[in-house]
């Protein structure tokens, strides 16, 4: 065979191709969605590891594996032709939805669910969307911390949601834990306490009818990262069970927040 024979046979086998695939429909949009509202979720849930400092994995050691293609996040990774970095995709950012709540709203929103006992006295994160830690106080003075994050839907299978709401799921050997279910039997949520060296959390999660996840924590330490070296303000969190389970379960989360 000649090089003009092999050169016609590849032109023809590249038109043959472009027919080929022409007419396909790729689901761009949707599949950019999915992946932005996965590499938010990933990103809350390492926030929230590190706020337990491995006390309980109510959050990030379950890191799923997908691509974190969130607008403005960049890999960090070599382009393949030195000199020339390739250019950001032709891309819109999806619609925001109600777990990219400003985390001063959310602030905002949990004061008004709070025990009356309990005062936000330092809200010490408030940041990112979707995610929130502050510290409370009560009359005898400090007690301790609260921290929320609201999860999007995962387009994983119900893989995500199954390590949010089901015991163990991705819990470390919690002294208890709870499956929450609603009238028809089906899991919608849970409760759980660990305790490590003095230092108490419990948690509470909560499947909305969208698939996203509110997620609750109280803790007796007011410290930045809960474990098993942070300090302790009381003997016991700030909140109990019942009382995270009304933050998770509250409509407030899902309103409209001005987006």
């Amino acid at each position: 065979m000649t090089d003009l024979d092999t050169d016609t046979t590849a032109a023809e086998l590249h038109a043959l191709l472009g027919r080929a695939v022409a007419d396909l429909d790729v689901p761009a949009t949707r599949l950019h969605d999915a992946s932005v509202r996965r590499g938010r979720a990933v990103r809350r849930r390492r926030r929230t590891g590190v706020v337990l400092g491995g006390l309980a994995a109510g959050a990030a050691v379950a890191a799923l594996a997908v691509p974190l293609l969130a607008a403005g996040t960049s890999t960090g990774g070599q382009v393949a032709h030195e000199g020339r970095a390739l250019p950001p995709p032709d891309v819109d950012e999806p619609a925001p939805g109600w777990w990219d709540m400003p985390g001063l709203e959310m602030d905002h929103r949990l004061g008004f669910l709070l025990p009356d006992r309990l005062s936000i006295s330092m809200t010490m994160s408030a940041v990112d969307d979707g995610w929130l830690q502050v510290d409370v106080t009560d009359d005898d003075g400090d007690a301790g911390g609260v921290n929320v994050v609201l999860y999007p839907p995962a387009d994983d299978g119900g893989a995500f949601v199954t390590d949010l709401t089901t015991c163990p799921g991705n819990l470390s050997a919690p002294d208890s834990c709870t499956e929450v279910r609603n009238a028809a039997g089906d899991v919608v949520g849970r409760e759980s306490r660990t305790a490590t060296s003095g230092v108490v959390v419990v948690e509470a999660t909560h499947l909305t009818p969208d698939g996203g996840v509110v997620y609750a924590a109280a803790s007796n330490s007011s410290d930045a990262k809960w474990g098993r070296d942070s300090s302790t303000d009381t003997d016991h969190p700030p909140m109990t069970l019942a009382e995270l389970r009304a933050v998770v379960e509250a409509r407030s989360w899902q309103q409209d927040w001005g987006s």
